[in-house]
């Protein structure tokens, strides 16, 4: 009996200590909401901006998240196979479209929403994962990302957003966001 009750304590003092595993899913919908969250704009940012009336100013903008890169994303002329891949713009877009896009969450002003994350891998070595993700948002548009996530107290960050082929590496700096050239 006695050696049941100091397994029972041993288990309740030292489970905390050792890191609990998660299943492939639970990761997955975790990573899904840190992109949604990481690469969104705040509402503060967004209402500043007021992309309908005025162009968008970067300097304007002290936070340059993935949202903010990609509304003031210039298109190449010429697109090679593996841009095309990592992020497309459908023929049928409109300025109207994206900014509908953007602001379905009121909460959260995001080109990549947590819902149309339709596939996402990853590699997790200690507590930072590495991996891709590809979106699609019918009508708009559709990429694929390559990320770098950091987890600290047992939640998900986004720290990197990669995009090689258009010369994009965004590393989080604290609570704002840097371009890495």
């Amino acid at each position: 009996m006695n050696r049941i009750v100091i397994l029972l304590l041993g288990l309740l003092v030292f489970a905390p200590l050792r890191p609990l595993a998660h299943s492939q899913d639970d990761v997955s919908a975790a990573l899904r909401v840190a992109i949604e969250r990481d690469s969104a704009m705040t509402d503060g940012e967004w209402r500043s901006l007021d992309p309908r009336n005025e162009a968008i100013d970067s300097k304007r903008v002290k936070r340059q998240s993935l949202t903010f890169t990609f509304l003031t994303w210039r298109v190449p002329e010429t697109l090679s196979r593996q841009m095309t891949e990592e992020l497309e713009l459908f023929k049928s877009v409109t300025p109207t479209g994206i900014l509908e896009e953007i602001e379905r969450n009121k909460e959260r002003y995001t080109f990549v929403h947590a819902d149309r994350i339709n596939d996402i891998d990853f590699k997790i070595e200690k507590d930072e994962a590495v991996g891709t993700f590809s979106f699609l948002v019918p009508g708009l548009y559709k990429g694929r990302i390559g990320y770098r996530a950091r987890m600290t107290d047992s939640k998900w960050s986004i720290t990197e957003f990669m995009l090689p082929s258009y010369e994009i590496h965004l590393v989080r700096d604290g609570d704002s966001w840097t371009t890495k050239k």
